[in-house]
């Protein structure tokens, strides 16, 4: 039997209690999909941040922060390069961040480093959904959106708290608007934030004083009362000079804005018109959108996008901060009483409409996920260290002498190398200057500059970077070097080719003569040869060398399936599905041996199991690639499926 609840009542006030409490469960209920809409983008944001590092200057960023903890002190020399040897090192501005990367690595190791980077992401990402804190289940789906839209440069590195800092300002910034009036507590808050900022990530502390100068125009506007000085901003700037470098900071960052060096660097640059519009005008029409419809804030607003607009059109990785800024103006905009009546109204038909809208963004990240992973070789945890098994080889064969390395691979290599070997360059470039590093990138292709620093830096190891290899031709230095009875190529992996010159004094290493650094890009043909013996031979020299070279074994399983040895073609094919369990090229491979050993349902079951790593339009050529072998089986049916 049920039992009946005890009903409170009080004389004359029965209706009105009934009254009060309807408001509240709907308080209730707005409570629940809050919190569900804040779980919600942090999930979403740890799972889209789940990918390896493979950023090279995290390299260089951990090792200046180990650095920087076993002097005590900062770097005042520079110790990575002997192309700067007894020049000052100049780039201290974000010590404090690399002495935390560095602090997080050595003890959690790249797992530590990569939840970092996720939870400083989900911070940035949460501090703007808090912009609009009574509907956060409203704006989710456009802050998830957001987030995946700036993951491309998630990398670890100090810009990261720039972005976690640029939303917790904005987010003070719009509960101080909503208030009305700034109190002395909010200014201390601000001084405090900036002054960990500039010592993060130096000069981009200057963001907080825009941001700052826009909240007290805004104020002023308004005509609101401000408790806390109307000169924030000047606390601010002088907040800027509370760092161990004090004015340089904001030098350095002039100098990022000047240098002509930048011009080398591609996040440096604006992309492409139709680039920038097809990933960013939903954020635009967003934030001008709403901001045309509720004209909340228009000072502040409109000052805040027209700096992040701006400085999106100056370069790549600036794009990051406005899609936070237009997100937090779109939030703020809509945050009213207007808004929060109509989603009380038709609650049921905004919550549905969100769901929908984040079930699409889940797809669609999904599919980004396959390609951005593809993309950097990044499946799940980890870190792609490039360097690892030259440097391996190098100190294997007890090799010295001066390093000549291509500008990408400097920062992995100091790291493995520091202190016993100096690089030729690493990833920074105002340190460098315009001159060496316009002498630089003219060797790849000018002979005669290359032989200009080769006489004037005497050295003996060339390292080369084959990332950037296209077709079948010899790419940047390799094209000097391979014509030059003077170098011998001696070590070979996916990604970089190693040259060694006066290679008769080194007896215990064989040089290559078959295999050439275009051959070991991803689909490369087989070289065109007559000793197929002699080819697997340093295929698997190759491998020998670099224990997590994968293209070296597919080329290897490629070679002895067109010899028609599928069983041995099993042994390098099974060790490359075990070194890259989430990269199509190994099914691929797999499913070309299986066709060839006459399991078609087998090879259908590999070749779609290597499509399912695709995303939709990279999946178009394997697609073709796997219509024809089916068609030269005589399976016009099987091959109908792929086309």
């Amino acid at each position: 039997m049920p039992v009946e609840q005890p009903v409170i009542k009080i004389d004359g006030m029965e209706g009105q209690c009934i009254s009060i409490l309807a408001p509240m469960k709907a308080v209730g209920r707005e409570h629940v999909l809050n919190l569900a809409a804040i779980a919600a983008v942090i999930t979403f944001v740890f799972w889209i941040c789940a990918f390896k590092i493979f950023d090279a200057d995290f390299f260089w960023h951990v090792t200046a922060g180990k650095l920087m903890r076993a002097s005590g002190g900062l770097i005042t020399v520079d110790p990575f390069a002997y192309t700067r040897e007894g020049l000052p090192y100049l780039a201290n501005h974000e010590w404090l961040a690399q002495i935390i990367l560095s602090v997080i690595f050595d003890t959690f190791g790249s797992t530590g480093v990569i939840l970092l980077r996720s939870a400083l992401v989900a911070a940035s990402a949460t501090l703007i959904l808090l912009i609009g804190r009574k509907n956060m289940w409203i704006y989710a789906p456009l802050v998830m959106l957001a987030t995946l839209t700036i993951r491309g440069g998630a990398m670890d590195r100090p810009h990261l708290w720039t972005w976690v800092m640029v939303a917790a300002f904005l987010f003070l910034s719009s509960r101080i608007l909503e208030r009305g009036r700034m109190r002395w507590k909010d200014v201390l808050i601000f001084i405090g934030l900036e002054v960990l900022w500039v010592n993060l990530h130096g000069g981009a502390a200057l963001l907080g004083v825009v941001i700052s100068g826009a909240l007290v125009l805004q104020l002023l506007f308004e005509r609101r009362k401000i408790d806390g000085p109307a000169a924030l901003p000047l606390f601010l700037i002088a907040a800027l000079m509370i760092s161990p470098l004090g004015w340089d900071n904001i030098a350095y960052l002039r100098t990022l804005f000047t240098d002509d060096t930048t011009r080398f660097i591609a996040e440096w640059q604006p992309r492409a018109w139709a680039q920038y519009v097809h990933d960013l005008w939903i954020f635009w029409a967003c934030a001008l959108g709403t901001l045309a419809l509720t004209r909340k804030h228009l000072v502040f607003s409109f000052l805040i996008l027209a700096v992040a607009g701006f400085l999106s059109r100056t370069a790549y990785r600036h794009e990051m901060l406005f899609v936070l800024a237009a997100t937090a103006v779109t939030i703020m905009q809509l945050e009213d009483d207007a808004v929060r009546d109509a989603a009380r109204r038709h609650r049921k038909w905004i919550l549905l409409s969100a769901a929908t809208a984040t079930i699409a963004v889940m797809l669609y990240a999904n599919s980004l996920n396959l390609a951005f992973a593809n993309r950097y070789h990044a499946h799940g945890y980890g870190m792609n260290d490039r360097t690892a098994d030259v440097v391996e080889f190098i100190h294997a064969h007890a090799l010295s002498g001066k390093i000549f390395n291509t500008y990408n691979l400097g920062s992995e290599l100091l790291y493995h190398l520091h202190p016993s070997q100096k690089v030729f360059v690493d990833g920074r470039n105002v340190d460098y200057g315009e001159e060496f590093l316009s002498q630089l990138f003219a060797a790849a292709t000018n002979a005669d500059v290359w032989y200009a620093l080769v006489q004037k830096y005497n050295f003996s190891m060339v390292l080369v970077d084959t990332a950037d290899l296209k077709g079948d031709a010899p790419g940047a230095y390799i094209r000097h070097l391979g014509q030059d009875a003077r170098w011998s190529l001696v070590y070979l992996d996916d990604e970089i080719a190693m040259y060694l010159a006066n290679i008769s004094l080194h007896h215990d290493i064989t040089p290559y003569h078959l295999l050439a650094p275009e051959n070991l890009r991803p689909g490369s043909d087989l070289p065109t040869v007559i000793d197929a013996a002699a080819l697997q031979t340093e295929l698997r020299q190759s491998i020998s060398q670099a224990p997590h070279s994968l293209n070296a074994r597919l080329l290897l399983a490629r070679l002895l399936i067109a010899q028609g040895n599928i069983a041995e073609a099993q042994a390098p094919l099974a060790e490359a599905l075990q070194l890259a369990p989430d990269d199509y090229r190994p099914y691929e491979v797999t499913g070309l041996l299986l066709a060839r050993a006459g399991d078609l349902d087998g090879a259908e079951f590999a070749f779609d199991e290597a499509l399912a790593r695709l995303g939709r339009s990279e999946a178009i050529p394997i697609r073709e690639y796997v219509a024809r072998i089916f068609e030269q089986l005589g399976e016009a049916q099987r091959a109908k499926k792929y086309h």
